[in-house]
């Protein structure tokens, strides 16, 4: 089966780790520098949540669709300010927020420069075994919560960051706690070669616009969000892209905030099933995929009808729970990196937050910097890729003849799995094997 892992900005492809191999390692977080220091016994995690709160219910008691969506993001921004890492994005601090409520208990209301590491240990212990008392349940409400080594994990690193913050000179006491096993990586479903033509034959046999939404997802590699949001506005069926720009609410699910403003390129099959569905879609349509729902007309459609895509796609060919929506941008960036072999190259091809920095500045741990002229070429240089990517989806879901190039990295030695021939592929990092493995023009 081919797997995904869901850690590291490079590893795009990799098999699981069993339970007594896998770790999480504790970031150790650098201090931020927007807290108020005045007042430091004020700053505790409940102060920060009631802020935010207070900030989104003004957003909700308006009616208008742009305040609405700013105010998804407003809670998490607010709470960074008080607990952050430079290096975490604001989209992963509900989970962050979430697990301190729900695990922190005392750590919750305690005044962040009071927090000492032997309180957070005790709290991660009682968090491991499931022995916590939770906020929800000091509180009288019911909770969910069942604790874990995750979780637990999770709170030596918020401590370690109030740490770094409070203490900045200070040796950082979290720094050789050791974590604890976590158990194997989430799965993440990808379309097996062999799979695909069952999957092609299925989709057929959906109405037109649910098999056009499930085809843009597999040849884009978009978030659900980002494909159920897409505007006719911009799109350029004549020139073949998608323009994408900083707006949070145009470009919802894209990752606007950390993308430059470019056209990102689509490729022909999916040009020709988009100019299809053109035909038939009212004049007036704002987005690509509109409920047909009365109550929600003009409003794209919901994440229900994509899951009910998914949800007889695996009665009718047998696949696993696991697989979800986002399998179609799991496949996407497995066999990108299969057939070109470039990290890089498969990040600009999901639009990948992590393969660019703000627009002029340098982006690290890649070959170039997000200058204006790089975003300028960048439309083009990925187009082909996605030609060809389109061209190899074709070949196996049996609309084209296969190739040899397409039979030697996917169907021979059917005993390795995807990730082994991709390993196999890219043996010592030497162009020449990915080459002559691969064939001409695979070579990225």
């Amino acid at each position: 089966m081919l797997q995904v892992t869901r850690l590291g900005t490079r590893a795009f492809i990799a098999e699981f780790r069993q339970a007594n191999d896998s770790k999480t390692h504790v970031r150790l977080g650098t201090p931020a520098t927007n807290l108020d220091k005045a007042d430091p016994d004020k700053l505790t995690l409940a102060a920060a949540r009631s802020a935010a709160q207070r900030q989104l219910d003004k957003l909700r008691d308006s009616d208008v669709r742009e305040n609405r969506q700013k105010g998804a993001d407003l809670l998490q921004d607010v709470f960074l300010n008080y607990v952050r890492a430079k290096n975490i994005i604001s989209e992963n601090s509900r989970r962050y927020e979430q697990v301190l409520r729900m695990y922190g208990g005392p750590l919750w209301e305690m005044p962040t420069a009071r927090i000492t590491p032997q309180a957070v240990l005790d709290q991660r212990d009682k968090v491991a075994n499931g022995t916590f008392l939770s906020w929800h349940t000091a509180k009288g409400s019911a909770s969910t919560a069942r604790g874990g080594p995750g979780s637990a994990n999770d709170l030596v690193e918020y401590g370690s960051m109030v740490w770094s913050w409070h203490r900045p000179k200070q040796p950082n006491p979290f720094a050789g706690i050791e974590p604890f096993p976590t158990g194997p990586a989430r799965e993440k479903h990808v379309f097996e070669p062999t799979d695909l033509p069952r999957i092609y034959t299925a989709v057929q046999r959906l109405q037109a616009d649910r098999r056009t939404l499930f085809w843009t997802l597999l040849l884009t590699g978009g978030r659900p969000l980002a494909v159920l949001r897409m505007k006719w506005s911009r799109l350029n069926l004549d020139d073949g892209y998608y323009t994408l720009t900083n707006d949070k609410t145009e470009c919802a699910g894209w990752k606007p905030a950390s993308s430059p403003e470019w056209n990102y390129p689509l490729d022909n099959w999916l040009l020709e099933i988009l100019r299809e569905h053109r035909m038939f879609a009212p004049d007036d349509a704002v987005y690509l995929f509109e409920s047909n729902q009365m109550k929600r007309r003009g409003q794209p459609m919901s994440h229900t009808a994509l899951d009910t895509i998914f949800n007889e796609l695996r009665e009718q060919c047998g696949l696993p729970r696991t697989c979800t929506p986002y399998a179609a941008r799991y496949t996407r960036a497995t066999y990108c990196e299969i057939l070109f072999g470039d990290t890089l190259l498969t990040q600009r091809m999901l639009n990948h937050q992590s393969d660019y920095g703000k627009a002029g500045q340098q982006i690290r741990g890649t070959r170039m910097g997000a200058t204006g002229g790089y975003v300028k070429t960048l439309t083009e240089q990925v187009r082909s890729k996605c030609d060809t990517y389109a061209a190899t989806m074709k070949e196996l879901c049996g609309l084209l003849p296969v190739s040899e190039q397409t039979k030697a990295i996917f169907f021979e030695n059917r005993a390795l799995t995807i990730y082994e021939r991709h390993e196999y592929l890219l043996q010592a990092g030497s162009p020449e094997v990915l080459k002559e493995v691969s064939g001409p023009g695979r070579a990225g």
